[in-house]
């Protein structure tokens, strides 16, 4: 049975007091951040502390007409219990839904996370990704800086907006994911539900197994796909790559997303062979070797990575 309403809250006052206190050690970050993703209630009871603290604050602020001994702050204790009461007052009130959240996630090469949104929506973050989540009253947003997003949308929540290289992505009881591309170019394939994507002035409409490309002052291009192409597009999920038709050299750069180590390839010709399969995502000399063995080249150890020749270059 899951925790009570007044549990998360004395569970977030206890979080809040401490973060407020200090920067949380490396340990009590990571054990935060597991206790936010482990219920959807968490994130909004956390915002509520936050918002409670930020008050207090405010009010020991007021100025030099406060008397300093009352000023002063309560003991860890006396603060605690003051706060969770404070948030059970406003929860049970309804005068705070989701308080005021605004927060930065970011992930690093190699790196995946899943964030809890307020609502009951979750974020998947791949590799050197990073999003901004606004949810203030009345607003439910998430800005993705960088890379790329999986969002799932959850039944009965209101909608979700999404915000990426200037086009907008709007959409509720859905799950889409959302990439950016070098020159601004958007990626946005509709996993499940309805998602209208906005450029501008202009609205598309996307049902379910569609894949849509936009960019500002350009027209939306959208097409179905198949089960088998939003798999592939998602293994990422799974730490892998899938490639279907792709040239070496778009594999190439593929890989340089999720590790240091390159795929060197000189040669053009080389470099517009197409491959077909699934890989690790962080182990490019595996498949460096497995295209060589297929192909007929030659995978050699470079400093930077590997590089693929043709074996009369080798």
């Amino acid at each position: 049975m899951g925790r009570s309403s007044a549990e998360i809250d004395d569970a977030a006052a206890e979080w809040a007091a401490r973060a407020d206190a200090g920067a949380l050690d490396p340990h009590d970050a990571q054990a935060l951040e597991a206790w936010l993703a482990e219920d959807p209630r968490h994130l909004g009871a956390y915002a509520r502390a936050g918002a409670v603290l930020a008050h207090f604050e405010k009010a020991r602020a007021l100025g030099p007409d406060f008397d300093a001994e009352a000023q002063r702050p309560p003991s860890r204790r006396a603060a605690l219990s003051a706060l969770a009461a404070t948030l059970a007052v406003t929860a049970g009130a309804g005068a705070i839904t989701y308080g005021l959240i605004f927060r930065r996630y970011s992930t690093k090469r190699g790196e995946m996370r899943r964030i809890a949104l307020p609502d009951g929506s979750t974020v998947t973050l791949n590799t050197a990704s990073e999003v901004v989540v606004d949810f203030a009253v009345g607003r439910r947003s998430v800005k993705l800086e960088r890379g790329e997003a999986l969002f799932n949308v959850a039944r009965g929540a209101k909608p979700l907006e999404v915000e990426a290289g200037g086009v907008r992505v709007q959409a509720s009881n859905a799950t889409f994911n959302v990439r950016q591309h070098a020159g601004r170019q958007v990626e946005v394939l509709v996993c499940s539900g309805v998602v209208d994507l906005a450029d501008g002035s202009r609205i598309a409409r996307l049902p379910t197994a569609t894949i849509a490309y936009a960019r500002p002052s350009a027209p939306v291009s959208a097409k179905s796909v198949s089960g088998d192409d939003v798999s592939r597009k998602l293994a990422w999920r799974e730490g892998m790559i899938a490639f279907h038709g792709e040239t070496l050299a778009e594999a190439a750069d593929e890989f340089s997303r999720y590790t240091d180590q390159r795929i060197v390839i000189d040669d053009p010709e080389v470099a517009r062979r197409t491959v077909v399969g699934l890989f690790v995502a962080n182990d490019p000399a595996g498949f460096a070797k497995a295209v060589a063995l297929s192909f007929g080249l030659h995978a050699q150890s470079v400093p930077e990575g590997v590089r693929l020749t043709a074996d009369s270059a080798a």
